[in-house]
């Protein structure tokens, strides 16, 4: 893509944050600091993010004498804030031409979807003006989260009032990174707002069957179990309307659809054996609405409950846990914290004590210093018991939360009193030693990678320094 001024270019750089737009001047490429603009508008930000190349007439930027990057001074930060805000002026109306092109509404809403997928900090440009984007004239989406929703109709409830209710029902059929089972949630629009997955569209025209043969068919697309490189779809199933009028609404052809009746039909093996393969439902726990939700999952893959829970007529079947597949939640977590509380509780009171101590700045010093070998034996006894506590962290909050949940009493940090005093005074022996580590500001959040480093050597050189003496 490119403008008057400017070019995008692909790129092979896996990582976002290798990505640096770059000046053009007089042939040479100088590669553009987005820190330098953290106090300017988030979008300008985003924009020298991304691979873009911005061209500069001779002395609209200025350079350092080296002559080896820019010198980012007033002059220099307001031609290139300039620059950025024209681009995204000009990506706006280049944007808004290209979507008009697209053949119908339905292609608009999947271009841009792929376009904020493909992006990378593009995504963020995009997104800043995304309420600006229509095709012919129309929205592309129903709401600023990038959704479309379902048209509504009005019913009747119990007691006679009018209700508006979602006219077609929708399902999402997928699979979780994490998970091998397919999954299928009732939803009440389909979203074009994230996420890198291909949009498959099934028109539900049968009187049942669809979910099953969706299934099937997302299945053999997906693969039998959890596979990143085969993960790249999700279906929307839409029952309950005529074709042509779900077709207007989505504003689409019929090769966007596939019919749920051209979907190979589930085949059910019958088996007298007690090792058959069945599919119950169960419910799940949905933190994000506080809820139980029905779900589908295969029971002979077992797992845990109650994070699955299994309803009462499931566990009094005699199939149920016949190999042992299901394993209970809390027994599961019993069996953990008495495994490890032993060994956790002989350090337990030291490692308050270590937690009360530890900061941001005590952290990197002792990582610097580890890299250092001829420290004195007090210094060094310091930062390897540091690091070894350090290394045991997480267990200690695992047992702690284990403990809580188990109801066992409210964490390993219950009723122990402890003062941090000793680690303090042995970590006092490292300013005694090297005393410019007491006022110097060992670390900023606005550092970036390169001055992290710079930091770092001449810290590790003036500590070699005094231990040369």
């Amino acid at each position: 893509m490119t403008g008057s001024t400017w070019g995008l270019l692909n790129s092979n750089k896996q990582r976002r944050w290798d990505i640096k737009a770059k000046a053009i001047m007089g042939q040479v490429a100088y590669d553009l600091d987005s820190e330098q603009f953290s106090a300017y508008n988030e979008t300008v930000t985003a924009v020298l993010r991304t691979n873009l190349h911005i061209h500069f007439a001779i002395g609209d930027v200025d350079i350092t004498p080296s002559r080896e990057s820019l010198s980012y001074n007033e002059y220099t930060k307001k031609a290139i804030v300039e620059a950025c805000e024209f681009i995204i002026e000009e990506l706006k109306e280049t944007l808004g031409e290209s979507f008009d092109d697209c053949p119908t509404h339905w292609d608009a809403r999947i271009k841009y979807k792929n376009f904020r997928r493909e992006g990378g900090h593009l995504n963020e440009i995009i997104r800043s003006f995304s309420d600006d984007i229509k095709w012919n004239g129309k929205d592309l989406f129903d709401d600023a989260y990038d959704r479309l929703y379902a048209p509504k109709k009005t019913v009747q409830d119990v007691t006679g009032k009018d209700m508006e209710v979602p006219k077609y029902k929708i399902r999402k059929i997928y699979r979780e990174n994490w998970k091998t089972a397919i999954s299928c949630d009732d939803t009440e629009f389909i979203r074009f707002d994230s996420g890198t997955k291909v949009i498959v569209l099934i028109l539900d025209d049968l009187k049942r069957g669809a979910v099953a043969r969706t299934r099937k068919y997302a299945k053999e697309q997906l693969g039998d179990k959890h596979d990143r490189e085969k993960n790249k779809f999700e279906y929307y199933l839409i029952s309950g309307g005529d074709k042509e009028a779900i077709m207007k609404w989505l504003g689409c052809t019929e090769e966007h659809l596939i019919l749920a009746s051209s979907l190979s039909s589930v085949t059910r093996s019958r088996s007298n054996n007690s090792g058959a393969s069945y599919r119950s439902k169960v419910c799940i726990w949905d933190y994000s609405r506080g809820q139980w939700k029905d779900v589908e999952v295969d029971m002979e893959e077992g797992g845990l409950y109650p994070i699955y829970g299994i309803k009462s007529q499931e566990l009094k079947k005699k199939k149920f846990n016949a190999n042992g597949q299901w394993t209970s939640y809390f027994d599961y977590m019993q069996s953990a914290y008495n495994d490890r509380i032993a060994e956790v509780l002989e350090w337990n009171v030291e490692h308050i004590a270590w937690r009360q101590h530890e900061n941001a700045s005590k952290e990197l010093v002792a990582n610097w210093l580890s890299e250092v070998d001829n420290l004195p034996e007090e210094i060094r006894e310091y930062i390897d018991d540091y690091k070894w506590y350090r290394s045991n962290e997480k267990l200690w909050v695992a047992m702690s939360s284990l403990k809580r949940h188990l109801g066992l009493g409210n964490g390993l940090q219950q009723d122990v009193d402890v003062d941090p005093v000793e680690w303090n005074k042995r970590e006092s022996k490292i300013t005694e030693t090297f005393p410019i580590l007491k006022y110097t500001e060992l670390h900023s959040y606005y550092d970036n990678e390169v001055e992290r480093d710079i930091r770092k050597q001449h810290v590790l050189d003036y500590i070699q320094l005094v231990l040369n003496k």
